[in-house]
C-alpha cells in the first residue's frame, strides 16, 4: 500500500514539474480551418505528426502552431471529418478545407487492455459517446444508457434520487448475479461483490447507485463489450459483459475553463385514482353490511352518524355520515408528493502541451425527491494528469473523490409488518382521516396502519458514503512497436446508514434504532506488454501479454436496538433502549491472480483474426478448483476491401464477423467453501447465554460458473456510409451455476451452496444509423436499436425439474417465481382464476364446494373462483401452473439529432414490448371493504347484487381472513413507449471575446410522456435490483419523475 502511495506522489510531482517550450528556430504556422461549405470549423485538432505537439482551432476556425525544425507535416482531425495531412517547410499562413466523412470505421474503440479501430473489430462492441450520454442532463451515468445500446437492458430499482440501477447485457446468465464488470480508465471498478449499500434493519429493497460517484460530464466515451471474444480477456469477471468507461483528458492547447450547469424541476409522472373520502365511507359501510349479512349480526356501520366507542381514544365519538365527506377528505398522494428542484454544476479546467496534459473537474449535485423527505447530494472531484517524461516514457494518474448523502423515505419494501412504505400507504390509507390530530398535534394513526405523512416526518433513514478511486500508470516504449504499461489501481469505499423507525410504526418493538457501516478496499496491479508490427505492408500483427493481481477487503458492522422510552433520541442514544441489542460484524478478503494474452492479425485489411487466452486463480475456491481458463477466438472478413467490391460506389462497408469465447463467474462469498459459525443466544439456567451456532455448510467442491458464447454479425454501410446497419446473433450457455439449494433439516442447515444447472440465452440485435439530410444549414442524424433475447433453463440440480425463488409479500400466499427446465428465469407461477362467483347457483355448481356449509357457500358469492386444475376436489398449491413471464419480447431505442445553424434538437425515445410486472400494491388495493382504500377501477367493477354478471373484482367485505393467492390478477403488462429526452439548444460563439469562447443554452424535458397500460406508477421498475431471479416487481416503489431542465454550458 505504501508503494502505491509513493508511486502516485512521484507521478504528481513529475506532472507538475513544468512543460517544455519551443525553440527559436521552429516554424510558426498560422491559418484557418473550414468545412466543405467554407464555414469556420472550431475546435479542430491540429497536430505536428510524430509528436504530441498540437492546438485546437478557435471559434472562428483560426489556429497558430509552432512546428519544430526537424518536423514538416501537420495533421488536421475533427470528428465526422476526414483527416488531412499537409506538408510545411517554412513559416506560412494557410487555409485548410475538411471534407465530411460519415464513416465511423476509423474511430478508435477501447477494448480490454488496449484499443483498436472499429474497422478491425472481430467482436461485438457498442459505443456511446459522452456527448450522447449528457443529453437530458442526467445526474448519473447508468440511467443515461437506457435504450442507447443494442442488447443492453437498464432498469432502475425505482425512481428515488440516487437509487440503484441494474444493467443486464444479453439476458440473465446466472441465478446469483448478472451485473457486468465496470472498468474505468483501464482499472476494474468496485468491490468484489460491487455493493455500495450499507445493510438495512427491515425489508427495505432500496439500494444506492454504485456508479453514482462518476459525473456524466467527465465521460469521454463508454464501450460495452458484449460477446465472449471481446470479454474473455477479462476472464472470470467478463461473463455478464464489460462496460468500459473512459473519462476525459486534457487536450493539447491553451488552458480552458468549462462550466456546465442546470436547474431542474420534477414531479410525478402520474398519480393513481383512488377513492375520495365520500366513496371510501360508502365502501366501508358496504363492507360492514356484507359482514353483517353473512354473520347474521347487526354491528354498527363505520359511517352511520352514530356514537362509536374508540379504544385508542377511550371515549365515544360520533361517526360522520358519508355525505358529510363530500368535497372534503385527504388525498394522501397530494400530501407526500411535491415538486422537487435539482441543482447540478460542474467546473472543468483542462489543457496541455507537448510535455503533457491535465484536467481538473469539480461537480456538485443536490437532487430533491418528489416525495417529501427524500434527497440526494453529491460532491465529486476528479483530476487527470499525464506527463511525457521522455520520448519513450509517459506517466499519468487519475484520481476520483466522491462524497454522497442519500436521505431515504421508506418505499420499496417487503417486510412483514404493517409499515408498508410511504407509496403504498398513500394509496391505501383512509382519506377520511386528517393528516394531523388537532387534539394531540401529532400525525393521526389507525391501528395496524401507518399514516403516510409519518414516514416523511418522523422516520429517519440516511446513508452517507465517501469513495476514492485512483488509477496511475507508466508506459514505456521499449523499442519500435513494443510498449510496456504498468497500471496501479486503488479503490476505497466507506458507507454508513443511520435508521430509526418510530414507535407508531414499529408498535411491537416500541422504536427501532439501527446503525450499519460497510467498507471495502480494492487494490489492482496490471502489467501489460503490447506489440504492433506491419510486415510487407499487408501483414498487420498486434500482440498483448500481461498479468494482473486484484485484492478486495470488505468489512461490515451493525447494531440494532429496540424499545425506547421516547422517539426523540433517533440513533443518538442506544443506551436508552431496553430491548436485547443485536450486534454483528464481519470481514472478508479475496484475491484474484491472472495471466492473459491476445494476438490480433489482419491480412491486407481484409481478413482479421483475434485469439485470446486468460487464466484466473481465485482465493474463493479451494486449491483443487482455484484456477479456470478462458479462451476466445474471433474472425472477420472485410468484404468491402476485396478487389471485386473495393471500387463499388453503392456499398461502403460490408464485414462479416464470427466469434467464440468462454468466460466465468465467481459470484460467491469469500468463504463459501468453508463451514461457518454465527453468534447465537442459548437459554441456560433461566437466562440467555452467548454462544455460537452453525451458519453455513462448506462445500470444498465449489468451482467456477462458466459461460460459452457464440456470435455471428454483419456490418453494412451504404450511400457514403450515410446509411448503416449492424446485426448480431448470439448463443450462449452457462454451466455449473452457482446457487443455493434446499437441503434436509436433519443436516442442521436449510441450504447449501453448490454448482448445478445450466442456462441458455440466444438473441438478435439490430442497430441502424442514418443521415437523411445534411447541408450547409441543416442536418438530421438518426439512429436506433432493437434487441431480442430468449432465456431458457436447461438443467437444475440432479433429478430436479423445478425449484422456486424467494417469496415476495406476506399478503400473497404463494411464491410467484419458478425456475423450471425449458422455461426462462423470471417465469411466473400461480393459481388460475375462473372469474368471480356470480351467484349461489354458480358456487354450488363447482365440485370443490360440494362439502361446504350454507354459510360458507354464501360467503363465496362475489369472491374469486380459483380453479381446481388437477380435479382432486381441493384447491391448494397443487393447482398452480405457469401463468406469466417478466422477460420482455424485445426492447428498443430511437435517437434523432437535428441541427439548424446554431440550433440543435435531440429527441430520444425508448420502450419495451412484452413481459409482465408484478404489481404487489394490488394485494392491498383489491382488499375492498376493509380499512384499506382502493382504486376507482376496483370500486366501479366490484361485485354487487346489481353488478353480479360482469364483476371483475370481489365484493366489499370487512373480513381480514380473505386470502389472495398469486394469480394473473397481480400481473400487468410491462409494455411501454417513453419519450425519454427532448433537448433544444442554441450555441453562440464569441470570436472577438478573449474571455469567452462559446456559450450553449438549452432546455430539456425527461420522461415527458409514457404510453402504457400499466396501472401502477411506472412499469419500468425492478424492486429487487440485481437479483436475476426476482425481476419486474413493484413493491410500493418510488415513482419515476417527469423533469424539466434549464441549462448552460460555457467555455472560457
Amino acid at each position: 500500500m505504501k508503494l502505491f502511495y509513493f508511486s502516485t506522489i512521484a507521478c504528481l510531482l513529475c506532472l507538475f514539474s513544468g512543460y517544455t517550450t519551443a525553440n527559436a528556430q521552429d516554424k510558426i504556422i498560422k491559418g484557418t480551418v473550414q468545412d466543405e461549405n467554407s464555414d469556420p470549423l472550431p475546435n479542430c485538432a491540429v497536430r505536428v505528426k510524430g509528436t504530441q505537439i498540437g492546438v485546437h482551432s478557435d471559434a472562428a476556425g483560426n489556429f497558430s502552431i509552432t512546428v519544430p525544425k526537424e518536423r514538416n507535416v501537420l495533421v488536421f482531425s475533427f470528428m465526422g471529418m476526414k483527416t488531412v495531412e499537409v506538408s510545411v517547410t517554412v513559416s506560412t499562413t494557410m487555409t485548410i478545407k475538411m471534407q465530411s466523412s460519415q464513416s465511423a470505421l476509423d474511430e478508435v474503440v477501447v477494448i480490454g487492455y488496449g484499443t483498436v479501430k472499429r474497422r478491425d473489430l472481430t467482436g461485438s462492441v457498442s459505443s456511446v459517446s459522452g456527448e450522447d450520454l449528457r443529453k437530458g442532463a442526467p445526474v448519473d451515468v447508468i440511467s443515461a444508457l437506457q435504450g442507447r445500446a443494442a442488447g443492453v437492458m437498464v432498469k432502475a430499482n425505482d425512481g428515488a434520487p440516487g437509487a440503484g440501477l441494474n444493467i443486464q447485457i444479453r439476458g440473465a446468465n446466472s441465478f446469483s448475479s448478472s451485473n457486468p464488470l465496470y472498468v474505468i480508465d483501464g482499472i476494474p471498478f468496485g468491490g468484489s461483490n460491487g455493493s455500495n449499500t450499507p445493510s438495512s434493519s427491515g425489508g427495505s429493497l432500496q439500494r444506492v447507485n454504485a456508479l453514482a460517484a462518476i459525473n456524466p460530464n467527465d465521460i469521454e466515451s463508454i464501450e460495452i463489450l458484449k460477446d465472449a471474444s471481446a470479454t474473455a480477456i477479462y476472464g472470470s469477471r467478463g461473463a455478464n459483459g464489460v462496460v468500459i468507461i473512459t473519462t476525459k483528458r486534457g487536450k493539447v492547447g491553451p488552458d480552458k475553463v468549462e462550466y456546465a450547469g442546470n436547474i431542474s424541476s420534477s414531479q410525478p409522472t402520474k398519480k393513481l385514482k383512488v377513492l375520495d373520502a365520500y366513496q371510501f365511507a360508502l365502501m366501508r359501510n358496504e363492507g360492514q353490511r356484507t359482514a353483517n349479512t353473512l354473520a347474521g349480526t347487526s354491528e354498527q356501520l363505520p359511517f352511520d352518524g352514530e356514537m362509536h366507542f374508540y379504544p385508542i381514544a377511550n371515549s365515544f365519538i360520533r361517526a360522520p355520515l358519508p355525505e358529510e365527506f363530500i368535497g372534503k377528505g385527504v388525498n394522501w398522494q397530494d400530501i407526500i408528493f411535491k415538486k422537487a428542484m435539482t441543482n447540478n454544476h460542474t467546473v472543468t479546467v483542462s489543457g496541455g502541451s507537448a510535455a503533457g496534459n491535465h484536467l481538473l473537474s469539480l461537480s456538485y449535485v443536490n437532487q430533491q425527491g418528489i416525495i417529501i423527505g427524500s434527497q440526494y447530494e453529491k460532491l465529486t472531484l476528479r483530476t487527470n494528469l499525464n506527463r511525457n517524461i521522455k520520448d519513450w516514457l509517459v506517466i499519468g494518474t487519475n484520481i476520483l473523490f466522491s462524497s454522497e448523502t442519500n436521505d431515504f423515505v421508506k418505499t420499496n419494501t417487503n417486510d412483514n409488518t404493517f409499515a408498508a412504505g410511504v407509496t403504498r400507504s398513500a394509496l391505501t390509507y383512509p382519506p377520511t382521516v386528517a393528516v394531523i390530530d388537532t387534539v394531540t398535534n401529532t400525525e393521526t394513526q389507525i391501528a395496524n396502519l401507518v399514516n403516510p405523512y409519518l414516514y416523511t416526518a418522523q422516520m429517519y433513514n440516511k446513508v452517507k458514503s465517501t469513495s476514492i478511486f485512483t488509477s496511475s500508470y507508466f508506459e514505456a516504449t521499449l523499442m519500435k512497436g513494443l510498449k510496456f504499461r504498468q497500471n496501479f489501481g486503488y479503490g476505497l469505499f466507506n458507507g454508513k446508514r443511520d435508521e430509526y423507525i418510530p414507535t407508531v410504526v414499529s408498535i411491537a418493538d416500541k422504536g427501532i434504532a439501527f446503525v450499519s457501516q460497510d467498507s471495502w478496499t480494492a487494490v489492482t496491479s496490471e502489467s501489460v506488454l503490447n506489440y504492433l508490427k506491419t510486415f510487407n505492408t499487408k501483414h498487420n500483427l498486434g500482440a498483448t501479454l500481461g498479468s494482473t493481481f486484484e485484492k478486495w477487503v470488505s468489512e461490515s458492522r451493525y447494531n440494532k436496538v429496540t424499545n425506547f422510552p421516547s422517539d426523540v433520541f433517533l440513533t443518538n442514544n442506544f443506551g436508552a433502549a431496553t430491548g436485547i441489542p443485536i450486534i454483528g460484524n464481519g470481514k472478508g478478503q479475496s484475491t484474484l491472480s491472472s495471466v492473459l494474452g491476445r494476438v490480433n492479425y489482419n491480412y491486407d485489411q481484409r481478413y482479421f483474426v483475434t485469439v485470446s487466452y486468460r487464466a484466473d486463480g481465485s482465493s474463493k475456491f479451494s486449491k483443487n478448483n482455484k484456477w479456470a481458463y478462458f479462451p476466445s477466438a474471433g474472425f472477420s472478413w472485410n468484404i468491402k476491401n476485396e478487389s471485386f467490391l473495393k471500387t463499388s460506389k453503392s456499398v461502403d462497408e460490408l464485414k462479416l464477423r464470427l466469434s467464440y469465447g468462454k468466460t466465468g463467474n465467481q459470484a460467491i462469498g469469500s468463504y463459501s467453501t468453508q463451514n461457518k459459525l454465527t453468534p447465537s443466544l442459548y437459554p441456560m439456567d433461566g437466562a440467555l447465554t452467548s454462544g455460537f451456532a452453525d451458519n453455513q455448510p462448506g462445500n470444498d467442491n465449489l468451482k467456477w460458473e462458466t459461460t460459452d458464447q457464440y456470435d455471428a454479425g454483419i456490418d453494412l454501410g451504404f450511400m457514403n456510409n450515410r446509411l448503416g446497419f449492424t446485426v448480431d446473433y448470439y448463443f450462449k450457455r452457462t454451466n455449473d451455476l452457482l446457487q443455493s439449494i434446499i437441503i434436509p433439516g436433519s443436516s442442521g442447515f436449510t441450504s447449501k451452496k453448490v454448482n448445478s444447472g445450466a442456462i441458455e440465452n440466444k438473441g438478435l440485435e439490430i442497430s441502424v444509423r442514418g443521415v437523411p439530410v445534411t447541408n450547409k444549414n441543416f442536418s438530421w442524424n438518426v439512429s436506433g436499436n432493437i434487441s431480442f433475447n430468449r432465456n431458457k433453463i436447461i438443467a437444475l440440480t440432479d433429478g430436479t425439474t423445478e425449484q422456486f425463488a424467494g417469496a415476495l409479500d406476506y399478503r400473497a400466499s404463494s411464491v410467484p417465481f419458478i425456475q423450471k427446465i425449458g422455461y426462462p428465469i423470471g417465469t411466473l407461477y400461480g393459481r388460475v382464476e375462473e372469474g368471480i362467483y356470480r351467484n349461489e347457483a354458480e358456487v354450488r355448481s363447482v365440485p370443490q364446494n360440494a362439502g361446504l356449509t350454507d354459510a360458507a357457500i354464501k360467503a363465496l358469492i362475489g369472491e374469486v373462483h380459483y380453479a381446481d386444475l388437477n380435479g382432486d376436489g381441493i384447491v391448494d398449491d397443487n393447482d398452480r401452473k405457469i401463468i406469466g413471464d417478466v422477460n420482455p419480447d424485445f426492447f428498443f431505442g430511437i435517437n434523432n439529432d437535428f441541427k439548424y445553424k446554431k440550433f440543435d434538437l435531440n429527441i430520444f425515445i425508448n420502450g419495451v414490448v412484452g413481459g409482465d410486472v408484478i404489481n404487489m400494491n394490488n394485494t392491498f388495493l383489491n382488499d375492498i371493504g376493509t380499512m384499506y382504500n382502493t382504486t376507482q377501477e376496483v370500486w366501479d367493477n366490484r361485485w354487487t347484487p346489481e353488478n353480479w354478471e360482469h364483476a371483475k373484482y370481489p365484493k366489499a367485505w370487512t373480513t381480514y381472513t380473505r386470502n389472495f393467492y398469486i394469480t394473473k390478477r397481480f400481473f400487468e403488462s410491462g409494455t411501454f413507449l417513453r419519450l425519454r429526452n427532448v433537448v433544444l439548444g442554441y450555441t453562440y460563439d464569441f470570436p472577438k471575446f478573449k474571455s469567452i469562447d462559446r456559450v450553449r443554452l438549452y432546455v430539456s424535458a425527461t420522461n415527458l410522456l409514457t404510453i402504457t397500460q400499466y396501472k401502477g406508477f411506472d412499469p419500468d421498475v425492478n424492486a429487487y435490483g440485481d437479483d436475476p431471479a426476482r425481476r419486474g416487481v413493484d413493491f410500493g416503489s418510488y415513482p419515476t419523475s417527469k423533469t424539466w431542465n434549464v441549462g448552460v454550458q460555457v467555455t472560457f
